[in-house]
């Protein structure tokens, strides 16, 4: 339900992409609801937490395939994750964040719920 004519996802991609989508902090559960409220992006530390039943590598693995899909991109911030012991550049670090390509919300079937 999740892979489209234009995004071929495996299961566990589509899997992935659905629990993903549902933890938009908005409470939108469908694509069209996330169109409008612009809550698909997520960084690492939030997708680490809600998946913590996936391995690092199976992740990472996820998170490649479907940036080569182009399904999720990146937008480059401070980089994953602040490793600096400084309470200030704590507070100032902005971390890369994972955005749902607008396309492929777009390209899901209007019924679809997450």
């Amino acid at each position: 339900m999740f892979s489209t004519s234009g995004f071929q996802l495996t299961e566990k991609e589509q899997e992935f992409i659905r629990r993903y989508l549902a933890m938009n902090g908005c409470g939108a559960t469908t694509p069209e609801d996330l169109l409008c409220d612009n809550f698909s992006c997520q960084c690492i530390e939030d997708l680490r937490n809600e998946f913590s039943d996936i391995g690092v590598h199976s992740m990472s693995g996820l998170l490649s395939s479907l940036e080569e899909k182009c399904v999720l991109y990146i937008e480059r911030r401070d980089g994953l994750e602040c490793t600096s012991k400084n309470r200030v550049a704590q507070f100032n670090f902005e971390p890369d964040l994972y955005w749902v390509n607008e396309i492929y919300l777009e390209s899901l079937p209007e019924n679809v719920t997450f």
